[in-house]
């Protein structure tokens, strides 16, 4: 089983890339002051609120303009899925 920090690293790998979603997870990391095993469910929320505030540095604007539409692709597909 995966650790859900290499679970959210896998999500974000087609969107980001290899080195900049594993980069991500190291900068969530260091902020919070935890280890990527750490990271568990109750960290979601602030793990995307990270995403959301720093994707700009992580990708450049108009990277973070298209990533952001694209994860937001993926929930209304995910939803739909869920129905």
């Amino acid at each position: 089983m995966l650790a859900l920090a290499d679970e959210i690293q896998k999500y974000l790998l087609p969107i980001l890339g290899e080195r900049v979603s594993r980069r991500f997870i190291l900068a969530y990391c260091a902020k919070y002051n935890i280890q990527p095993h750490e990271i568990g469910d109750n960290d979601l929320k602030t793990v995307g609120i990270y995403l959301r505030d720093n994707l700009q540095f992580f990708v450049g604007t108009q990277r973070a303009h298209n990533v952001l539409e694209q994860l937001q692709k993926q929930m209304v597909k995910s939803k739909e899925m869920n129905r």
